[in-house]
């Protein structure tokens, strides 16, 4: 018996939930005792059974049901009963759980079906670089203009592919052609809609896809290594794009499925590979990202992997590309492994992501360095020739996908037209597809040299490059490259492995048609070998596999540019390796070389080398040596004595054929001092006076009525041709308004101080009216009566000009205030404090500037005066 509510209070309450549920709910006024199922009319069900209408509380049973019993209905979580479809395709309910099952489901409408229950959405094509509603506007595009030439030579390589036999065996050697012929085969049947073309790529695919075309599965090999995995998956994810409209649903799955496998099977071993273990500063991670990652754009809806596996690769990708093109590229552009390799990387990663942009609207490359790669491009052009400077490769082609895809995307960058026309528009060795979708006829032009410097620091490699102008017959083409590593996270330096010589501090040399100091390029024998570059070897001996350098110094104006590169970590043991690159710019350009290289307190045979083209002409005369190209000619002049001859043989480069020049002495702490004078036939030769003391090495050069000094300091003094410094490296014109000094305190000419520096040893720029300075200067005073601007560590400041000097800073103590100037704030912060002494609250000695120990009209003087004098100095400034 069980009784409720002992106490009879009114208002008494019980409520009885059974799994969660409100089985009773009653109000008690009195005593109420619970009674029978049976005795409520009731029915008892059993455990496995609901209730079709209210249960009751009963004292003999919890499954008192005030109606018909009814089996129990089990549902999943989101309310679907077992056994049935979810109403979110394809979900089915089973034991408890969702699973997909499409087969019995269904799929939503644009999705198809997938063997494992799954669905995808329906595949779409062509979308990776354009859709279908963009072919009329590229076949419209190829009837006119550059991209009907183009399209002409596509075409042409097409009806020969049209010949070959796609299940024959293809080695390395023809495994990038076969690349092309994919591509070209697709993307001639989008543009033409010939379907002759689109079956025919479609046999190729079928072939590859089977296994039937290389010896090994899908050709991924390359002398044993998988770096040709990323140039064939773009090939196929493109050609598979381009015809998958024309495929069965059969060979779509072939395709799709042998892409696949390529991607996650065992011959990619992807997560040591191509995620990019060991590779992650070269051309091959560009290659293998972008490769991979468009073919998992290309078969996301179609491939037997779950989507989720799909998207994942996709973005491993895209974070990878993103690496790739800041960190193979520097903060200016410059490609670490050169035009041709860096533009090999590019061509696979502009791809996916360009493709990854249309699919997904995501941007990965506005950012990033490589978008100023074609400034590296412009400046690497040689003069009357179509080929770029080859300091590491031996491609002269470059990237043509590259500079149209710039185009493309960034049609107010003015230099990709010019560099189009100027070269890639007279030549048929390009990405025939590619440009012809992202070619803009309507891209902006502008010329190089209304933009560009003469003289480019590219900072993060520290690699210089200087030009005279940009494809006129007198052009003149100079580098230098420091070889500077790149800083990488947790502080490792890093350069790629492979691409980059034994070569640091190299320079290149062409001018007026002559190629007079010339790289080999990459692909030769003994490329990687200091011997075979315009370098310094010891006793025979060049540099390491370090490849490491530090660009120290950099300064260009109107009349001259240095650069200073430090080598010393690639020669192994030496003491230090400097070379000093200087252009002299007036009255026609020409070059210096200094190194100061020194292995330690013995005796040594040092060499200096200089590879010339095969064609060129060597004379040489003691001290000198003339190399003449067909109209033009390079005269050597080394300022200390040296033994010059040229060897025998010829040199087989990849850039060429060439000459060996060498100059050698033995000394204990040498110097290599030369000048580099390139000429026209049409121009006089100049007068050479040399200097070689204890104390500097130089040279005087006259000519056209320009007389240039360049002095190099042994060791802590400069002294010759009237002059006198603590620098070590000065560049001077006769009249000295123009100069450029390295590293000094003072500069005298005749006992005129021309330059005097309060601080450590600073570098001094002087072309005319604008004066630079770099270091840590606290006063200096330069003689430069007509000087308009004046610029410290690359800053512009104010300055004063007395005497004919230029005076800074020249505020002195009077800029109380530290802002730079002397000003009427600075009169303001006397005059409050006008009568002060140091027993005083608003004592402050700073202002105390006569330093009597009072704050007086004498103080207010000293800034009236200062100021006066600023006002002056101003006046003077500015006329």
């Amino acid at each position: 018996k069980i009784l409720f509510n002992k106490q009879g209070i009114p208002g008494g309450h019980i409520t009885i939930t059974k799994n969660g549920k409100i089985v009773v709910d009653k109000e008690f006024t009195t005593p109420e005792e619970l009674k029978t199922c049976a005795e409520q009319g009731g029915v008892i069900c059993k455990p496995n059974e609901n209730c079709a209408e209210l249960w009751l509380a009963a004292s003999d049973t919890t499954y008192c049901c005030s109606g018909q019993c009814i089996p129990k209905q089990e549902k999943c979580e989101d309310g679907t009963p077992y056994g049935q479809c979810s109403q979110t395709k394809p979900l089915y309910c089973q034991d408890g759980k969702l699973i997909d099952n499409c087969q019995q489901c269904g799929c939503e409408e644009g999705e198809a079906c997938q063997p494992d229950g799954t669905c995808k959405k329906k595949s779409q094509h062509p979308v990776l670089l354009f859709s279908s509603k963009d072919i009329p506007m590229l076949r419209e595009k190829v009837k006119s203009g550059e991209a009907k030439r183009l399209w002409n030579l596509l075409k042409s390589k097409a009806d020969y592919y049209l010949t070959l036999d796609p299940n024959r065996v293809w080695d390395y050697a023809n495994s990038r052609s076969l690349g092309n012929i994919l591509r070209y085969l697709a993307f001639a049947y989008v543009i033409s809609g010939d379907e002759e073309y689109g079956r025919k790529a479609i046999d190729f695919l079928i072939a590859w896809s089977t296994n039937k075309i290389s010896d090994y599965p899908y050709y991924p090999y390359w002398q044993g290594h998988y770096h040709n995995i990323g140039d064939i998956l773009l090939a196929v994810s493109l050609a598979y794009d381009w015809t998958y409209n024309l495929m069965t649903q059969e060979q779509r799955d072939i395709v799709a499925g042998a892409i696949t496998e390529l991607m996650f099977g065992e011959y990619t071993n992807s997560y040591k590979l191509w995620w990019g273990v060991g590779e992650r500063y070269n051309n091959w991670l560009g290659v293998k990202a972008g490769g991979f990652g468009l073919a998992g754009l290309a078969v996301r809806n179609d491939s037997p992997r779950a989507t989720k596996e799909i998207d994942n690769l996709i973005q491993r990708a895209k974070e990878l590309i993103v690496e790739y093109m800041d960190v193979n590229f520097g903060v200016d552009g410059e490609a670490y492994e050169g035009i041709g390799y860096g533009g090999y990387g590019l061509k696979p990663a502009i791809t996916f992501a360009t493709a990854l942009k249309n699919i997904k609207g995501e941007d990965i490359y506005s950012g990033s360095n490589a978008v100023r790669f074609i400034e590296h491009m412009v400046y690497s052009l040689l003069p009357l020739r179509d080929c770029f400077n080859q300091l590491d490769n031996s491609w002269c082609i470059g990237s043509s996908a590259y500079v149209a895809w710039m185009m493309s995307h960034f049609p107010d960058n003015g230099l990709s037209k010019w560099l189009w026309n100027e070269y890639f528009s007279k030549i048929n060795e390009i990405e025939l597809d590619l440009a012809i979708i992202w070619y803009n006829d309507r891209a902006a032009l502008t010329n190089p040299s209304t933009i560009l410097p003469d003289v480019k620091n590219f900072r993060t490699r520290g690699l210089i490059y200087y030009r005279s102008a940009w494809r006129n017959k007198n052009d003149i083409l100079s580098s230098f490259d420091a070889k500077q590593m790149r800083i990488i996270e947790g502080g490792k330096k890093t350069l790629s492995k492979y691409h980059l010589h034994n070569d640091v501090t190299d320079f290149t040399l062409y001018a007026y048609g002559g190629r007079f100091a010339i790289p080999p390029g990459y692909e030769f024998r003994g490329s990687q070998a200091t011997e075979a570059h315009n370098n310094v070897l010891i006793d025979g001996v060049g540099q390491s596999t370090m490849r490491e350098g530090k660009l120290l110094s950099f300064m260009n104006n109107k009349n001259y540019a240095l650069a200073i590169g430090d080598a010393k970590l690639s020669y192994p043991g030496v003491m230090k390796a400097n070379r000093y690159y200087g252009i002299i710019k007036q009255p026609y350009p020409y070059f210096i070389c200094i190194d100061d290289i020194q292995k330690d307190q013995n005796m040594h045979e040092y060499e200096w080398l200089l590879q010339t083209d095969a064609a060129n002409r060597i004379y040489i005369d003691g001290q000198n040596a003339i190399i003449n190209s067909t109209n033009s000619s390079l005269s050597l002049y080394f300022s200390n004595p040296v033994t010059i001859s040229l060897d025998p043989q010829e040199y087989k480069y990849s850039t060429g054929q060439a000459k060996r020049l060498r100059a050698k002495l033995k000394a204990i702490d040498p110097y290599f001092f030369v000048s580099m004078i390139p000429r026209n036939i049409s121009m006089l030769q100049p007068n050479i006076s040399k200097l070689d003391s204890a104390s500097t090495i130089g040279m005087e050069i006259e000519w056209y009525n320009v007389t240039q000094y360049i002095l190099f300091g042994k060791g802590d003094k400069i002294s010759g041709f009237d002059f006198e410094s603590d620098a070590k490296l000065l560049i001077a014109n006769k009249n000295a308004n123009t100069f450029l000094m390295y590293n000094g305190t003072y500069l005298q000419r005749e006992n005129k101080t021309l330059i005097q520096i309060d601080g450590q040893k600073a570098s001094v720029g002087l072309s005319f009216n604008k004066i630079e300075v770099f270091g840590n200067v606290n006063f200096f005073k330069i003689y430069a009566p007509n000087a308009k601007e004046v610029y410290v560590n690359s800053e512009g400041v104010e300055f004063g000009i007395e005497d004919g000097y230029v005076i800074y800073p020249f505020w002195g103590e009077e800029d109380l205030n530290n802002d730079g100037i002397v000003n009427i704030f600075d009169l303001v912060i006397v005059a409050k404090r006008y009568g002060a002494k140091p027993t005083n609250p608003n004592w402050n000695s700073k202002f105390d500037l006569e330093k009597d120990n009072r704050i007086d009209e004498k103080d207010l003087l000293r800034v009236v005066e200062r100021l006066k004098w600023v006002r002056k100095m101003r006046r003077k400034r500015h006329g």
